[in-house]
């Protein structure tokens, strides 16, 4: 009987060390689209993980309901490395100007001209591929898409079943709601791991140009009635 519980403690342990380093060492799809700015046209990539990465060879496919796909140059990531908890902003109007921060035309290939889809039938999705493989689950890294007021937009859904057959997108009809008012959105839940942790458009917090407060409306308009009465 002891000698079992010897075993099973032995087994254990070994388990638990294979666990812990499988978590040091992490899998390349601990970098995420953690952010997107509409108002400044620019989209970060962030590794969330603890091992840095070389992006040599990723490629994004971009598309939109308007246009087909897009492929970045093979060679557009070559020679950056994303250490853990570093974020590398990728700027969509070609104004970066930190170490940390590279231009779109810079990749090469080629790419949606907008990031926003803040009108009625507009839509975006956006995957990030360690290889050129682009039909193949096994190929991807990340996928995020986004529509106007969350609509199924069948003319920018062509990578959705990528998506979910890498489990990283819940299903293939889930957008993240955006609009007109809508400034960016940032990924909020944890970030995809080994284990199997797919995002869904309720991972994403999406921000907004504040509406004004009560209070402020009531001293706009004290403002303005104060100023008619003086004319």
């Amino acid at each position: 009987m002891k000698r079992n519980t010897l075993l099973l403690g032995a087994i254990l342990a070994i388990a638990m060390q294979t666990c812990v380093a499988a978590q040091v060492a992490g899998t390349d799809q601990d970098v995420q689209i953690g952010n997107i700015d509409f108002s400044s046209q620019v989209l970060e990539l962030t590794n969330f993980g603890s091992t840095s990465w070389a992006l040599d060879g990723w490629r994004f496919c971009t598309h939109d309901e308007a246009s087909g796909f897009r492929y970045t140059s093979s060679a557009g990531l070559n020679g950056q490395t994303l250490a853990a908890g570093e974020s590398l902003s990728i700027h969509w109007n070609n104004d970066a100007t930190s170490a940390d921060a590279i231009n779109v035309s810079s990749l090469g290939g080629g790419w949606i001209s907008d990031l926003t889809a803040g009108g009625v039938g507009e839509a975006v999705q956006i995957g990030l591929y360690r290889t050129s493989s682009f039909g193949s689950s096994a190929n991807l890294i990340d996928h995020l898409q986004y529509s106007f007021e969350g609509a199924d937009i069948n003319s920018a859904d062509r990578r959705g079943g990528v998506a979910t057959g890498a489990d990283l997108w819940g299903s293939n009809d889930d957008w993240i709601a955006v609009d007109a008012d809508s400034t960016g959105l940032a990924l909020t839940a944890s970030p995809f791991t080994a284990a199997g942790v797919s995002h869904t458009s309720n991972s994403f917090t999406v921000s907004a140009v504040p509406e004004p407060s009560a209070l402020m409306l009531l001293i706009v308009g004290a403002s303005g009635l104060a100023m008619r009465r003086r004319r």
